[in-house]
């Protein structure tokens, strides 16, 4: 689990653009984002970290990749994307995602 402890360290918005507030021992790590022909455009316009950048593109989708120290607020943003988004690194992002996805399924079951 990335998120070790509860006390919350805050931080000045213009460190990290969208987000107020760390966890401590949140490893930095690299996150791979493939956005698709629609969201694309939106992820050029509104990075969603000031790391990122755009590794790949076609008419299809995106791949744009963040240097970052992952937090809820980044995890539920990712989540608002719904399925324009995929997660391709890591494969522990991945996962975790896929879990929320699979207990969101079952509350509505």
């Amino acid at each position: 689990m990335l998120i070790l402890s509860c006390q919350k360290i805050f931080v000045q918005k213009n460190i990290l653009q969208n987000t107020s507030v760390l966890y401590e021992s949140a490893p930095l790590q690299r996150i791979v984002l493939r956005a698709d022909k629609c969201h694309q455009h939106y992820m050029r316009t509104l990075p969603l970290h000031h790391s990122q950048r755009e590794i790949y593109a076609c008419d299809d989708y995106a791949d744009f990749e963040l240097a970052l120290r992952p937090t809820y607020d980044f995890y539920m943003k990712l989540m608002s994307f719904g399925n324009m988004i995929k997660v391709l690194e890591p494969e522990s992002l991945q996962e975790k995602i896929y879990k929320w996805l699979e207990k969101t399924i079952e509350v509505y079951k």
